[in-house]
């Protein structure tokens, strides 16, 4: 939502928006954040408590998927547990107003290219379907992925290879 304000915003400094499944205005309308979840993970997280149940960190794909090396998984691992759900972050989740900030500004008129979840791992199952419209109504592109919301880890040479062709076109333009 960030790069849709800040094209609209500061449209000079935005040539060209790729998103990874991003999340609209739209979608908060219909799922706003679980805020019992999040004070749940929050007191597991500052407590130490998630660490003490099964390895958490490791059912993330970056991880199972075998992306990463031991060393690297332990480094994820202690920056997983010692990092989630910051006060910034808690924020930035609750900051409701944002998406109200972002629809205001419309759609901006730079080129799109969105990456589009199966949804799988989503409590919303028309997201693709709202990613895909907001796109076309912007004239832009969009690839639909059969694979879960943290797509970056399930297709990463896909994604870096349509993205790089994506700005190799706009550049082009």
């Amino acid at each position: 939502m960030e790069a849709l304000y800040w094209a609209n915003r500061y449209p000079d400094e935005a040539a060209a928006i790729v998103g990874l499944d991003p999340a609209l205005p739209e979608i908060y309308e219909v799922m706003p954040p679980p805020q019992l979840m999040l004070s749940v993970i929050t007191f597991a997280a500052r407590t130490g408590v998630i660490r003490s149940g099964a390895s958490v960190c490791h059912e993330f794909a970056v991880v199972s998927e075998g992306h990463l090396t031991a060393e690297e998984t332990a480094v994820f691992c202690s920056l997983f547990y010692r990092r989630t759900l910051t006060p910034n972050m808690l924020a930035e989740i609750k900051a409701t107003g944002n998406p109200q900030l972002v629809a205001a500004t419309g759609i901006p008129d730079v080129p799109l290219f969105f990456f589009v979840s199966n949804a799988s791992d989503v409590a919303l199952d028309n997201w693709p379907d709202i990613l895909i419209a907001y796109v076309a109504a912007a004239g832009g592109e969009s690839l639909a992925l059969d694979v879960p919301h943290y797509r970056h880890n399930y297709a990463p040479d896909v994604i870096a290879a349509e993205s790089r062709a994506f700005i190799e076109r706009v550049i082009g333009e």
